[in-house]
């Protein structure tokens, strides 16, 4: 169906400089007959974009040429132009001479030449663009993906007027480390209400007084909704605003380290406590008793000190066997702290042998 609209004949006293800047335009253009898709001209900048010499263009139908990457976009064309007497900004992908496909935004006005109505045509290349844009979405998709397989939390903010930063973003799930989903965090507008009322200092200084070009690395505590406590690690970085805005934003990590810390308290525990009995190992009780002999020295004050040992243990475990022995030493240590103030300090110093520390003694 050949469109009917009224289209101004291009003739007239400024007929030399539309021509002119038709064809010195660094947007590649070309007319075509509405009815048959045959080109009548070009300039140069189309050749450019297409691989085609001039001469190989004048007088072919772009469907010929099949200049058209994707068949259907000629009516597509169309069906816009029929509808809205115009085409602005139409995004179609140009198949080159070469066999290259190039994407190009197009728009198209009606003219009349030479008693035909035609096509007046731009093209803009904007291959570059969207392979920038595939490639940006290509690599959110993979952050994304990436941030599912892990309990890490990513973020930004932007420093308001107050002072304080709000989040803008984030990547991962919130629910994992405080129970709360990210639309509700975003909402709150920061995590700092679920820092552990200890660790609030913590946070101002390592991020909320953070200055750009700054950097901080720190473990805090946070409340999951559940009541449990959460460590976790944050990374923050502050920035000037890349585009002038005036305006600081930071980029942070959260990293939920609970499992870390709760293994690296029970080695430390390992580490200075006896583990059948529960009391001081001798390293961990000659520690206690250096700091205990420093405190005597500086204050003058009194100190204690008692040695025990269990007469016929030997016995117990040759006639019972060194699991009841064991309980018997665990009854012993525990009838011990029972009895002894929570300031003394008892030590189990190897076998059967046990020292107890008793200060202003």
């Amino acid at each position: 169906m050949k469109p009917t609209v009224d289209v101004p004949e291009q003739t007239g006293a400024d007929q030399p400089f539309r021509t002119a800047l038709f064809h010195h335009s660094p947007a590649a253009s070309l007319i075509t007959r509405i009815s048959d898709g045959e080109i009548v001209e070009v300039n140069e900048a189309f050749c450019r974009l297409t691989g085609y010499r001039r001469e190989e263009l004048i007088g072919s139908a772009t469907t010929t040429l099949g200049l058209y990457a994707n068949p259907g976009d000629r009516e597509r064309l169309l069906a816009a132009f029929r509808r809205d007497g115009r085409v602005q900004d139409l995004e179609l992908d140009v198949c080159r001479r070469s066999g290259e496909i190039r994407s190009v935004v197009a728009s198209y006005e009606a003219i009349s030449m030479d008693g035909s109505d035609c096509f007046l045509g731009t093209a803009i290349d904007i291959t570059g663009r969207k392979r920038a844009e595939r490639a940006l979405t290509e690599s959110e998709s993979r952050f994304r993906h990436l941030t599912t397989m892990t309990n890490d939390l990513f973020y930004s903010c932007r420093r308001m007027e107050d002072g304080l930063f709000r989040v803008e973003w984030l990547g991962g799930d919130a629910s994992r480390l405080f129970g709360i989903g990210n639309d509700e965090l975003t909402a709150a507008g920061c995590w700092r209400n679920l820092i552990v009322d200890d660790d609030r200092p913590l946070f101002e200084r390592h991020i909320t007084a953070l200055k750009p070009g700054s950097t901080s690395n720190t473990v805090l505590r946070v409340r999951h909704q559940d009541g449990t406590v959460r460590h976790v690690q944050s990374y923050a970085h502050v920035e000037e605003d890349r585009d002038g805005r005036n305006f600081e934003r930071l980029y942070g990590a959260l990293q939920d380290i609970s499992e870390r810390v709760a293994l690296e308290q029970r080695l430390e525990r390992l580490a200075q406590f006896d583990f059948q009995t529960g009391l001081a190992n001798r390293r961990h009780f000659l520690e206690l008793a250096d700091r205990e002999l420093a405190r005597v020295r500086r204050y003058e004050s009194p100190l204690s000190l008692a040695m025990l040992d269990l007469d016929r243990f030997k016995d117990i475990n040759d006639t019972y066997g060194h699991k009841v022995g064991d309980t018997v030493l665990g009854q012993f240590a525990k009838a011990c702290r029972e009895a002894l103030r929570e300031s003394d300090i008892m030590g189990r110093m190897g076998g059967e042998e046990f020292a107890i520390l008793f200060p202003e003694t």
